[in-house]
C-alpha cells in the first residue's frame, strides 16, 4: 500500500506538468478612437518552452486574399507580470519570437493602426469600431 502511494506521488506532479496548457487572455481596447488604433494585450502563461514563437494570420476565413495584417502592427513591447522587459524579436511582420518564456507569465502588447474602411479589415473610429480576430 506505501509503495503505491508513494508512486503516485512521484508520478502526480510528471502527469499534471503533461496535462498543463498554455493560457491565453486578451484585451482589447481602443484609448483614443481618432487615433484609428486599437490596443492589444496579450496575457500568456504556462509555456513549456524556452522560446515562443507567434503568428498573425495574412488572411481572414471566408475572405480568401492576403491581407497582411501584421504590417499593422506597431509599438510592440514583451513584459513579464512584474513589467520587466522581455526579450524579443520581430522575424516578420506576422511573426514574434520570445524568449525566454519557459514557466514565465507574459505581457505582449501592441497597437494594430486600422486606416481603412473595408469588410476584411478592422476601422476604428468614433463612429465604428468592427474587429477581427
Amino acid at each position: 500500500m506505501h509503495k503505491r502511494i508513494l508512486c503516485l506521488l512521484v508520478l502526480l506532479p510528471v502527469l499534471l506538468s503533461v496535462h498543463a496548457q498554455p493560457s491565453f487572455h486578451y484585451q482589447v481596447s481602443v484609448p483614443l478612437p481618432s487615433s484609428h488604433k486599437y490596443h492589444i494585450e496579450l496575457h500568456t502563461a504556462g509555456w513549456d518552452q524556452d522560446t515562443l514563437v507567434l503568428k498573425m494570420p495574412k488572411w481572414m476565413p471566408g475572405y480568401y486574399q492576403i491581407m497582411d495584417y501584421g504590417k499593422f502592427v506597431e509599438h510592440v513591447s514583451v513584459k513579464d507580470t512584474k513589467g520587466k522587459m522581455v526579450l524579443f524579436e520581430r522575424i516578420s511582420d506576422n511573426t514574434l519570437r520570445v524568449a525566454p518564456a519557459r514557466k514565465r507569465s507574459l505581457v505582449i502588447s501592441y497597437d494594430i493602426s486600422t486606416n481603412r474602411k473595408f469588410v476584411a479589415s478592422g476601422y476604428v473610429d468614433s463612429a465604428h469600431l468592427p474587429f477581427h480576430g
